[in-house]
């Protein structure tokens, strides 16, 4: 049965993403009910760089600590086996698609790019920005879900897609205007936007906490504009 399409004119299914939208907004503002779902973030953070790491031959663990609300991605020298199974992987799918032009040209790019990126500093950046990509790729997938699913969990969807989405603003805000902050952090030197910053803009993290805060708007935009083209 295929799931009932978002209505821009449905009063319910508005309600009930207003609701939803507020409860997020509620728990971030509220520090208990903030540790309860703040695991969430950190898990989809860390299991960005884990994917990251495998999918660029680096052997790599996540651990966290959900008491202090951290988590730390232990990433390994390169495999040269790890390499071989990507390939390995790319040849399966060529196969799968072979009568599937569009894909297999995707393939073929995918194949002819890889070790351009696996071997040079992009991959390193990469695993970087995988890390808070994917805290917006779930906040993403949670607007969407909270715009095309069944009426019963779009309350649930919306609170936790706007409780990412407050967060992170709040994460990248604080980067970009709170020198305490900001101090804090750069001190810390293993976060993500320091390691980016030194790559990329001459240690300003207020730079890359500039260009994070406008991404934070992309998941509920581009999962308004999906769900209003869905089939």
């Amino acid at each position: 049965m295929e799931t009932p399409l978002f209505n821009i004119f449905n009063k319910n299914a508005w309600i009930n993403i207003i609701v939803g939208i507020l409860l997020g907004v509620g728990i971030y503002f509220n520090e208990w009910l903030q540790n309860l779902v703040y695991p969430v973030i950190t898990t989809a953070h860390e299991l960005g760089h884990t994917f990251a790491g495998w999918l660029l031959a680096y052997p790599s663990i996540p651990y966290f600590d959900f008491r202090q609300g951290t988590g730390v991605t232990v990433h390994g020298p390169r495999n040269f086996m790890i390499f071989i199974s990507i390939y390995v992987i790319f040849t399966g799918l060529g196969w799968y698609y072979r009568h599937h032009l569009f894909i297999l040209i995707i393939l073929l790019i995918s194949v002819l790019s890889y070790p351009w990126i696996a071997f040079s500093e992009l991959s390193q950046t990469i695993i970087l920005v995988m890390g808070h990509g994917t805290e917006l790729a779930l906040s993403g997938l949670m607007w969407y879900l909270a715009l095309t699913g069944n009426s019963g969990w779009q309350v649930f969807y919306a609170m936790l897609g706007s409780f990412i989405m407050v967060y992170d603003l709040s994460f990248a805000y604080k980067l970009m205007y709170d020198n305490t902050y900001q101090m804090i952090y750069t001190y810390q030197g293993h976060g993500d936007f320091s390691q980016l910053a030194e790559m990329y803009c001459e240690g300003k993290v207020n730079t890359v906490a500039n260009i994070f805060f406008w991404c934070c708007w992309l998941p509920p935009l581009t999962s308004f504009i999906i769900s209003s083209y869905r089939r």
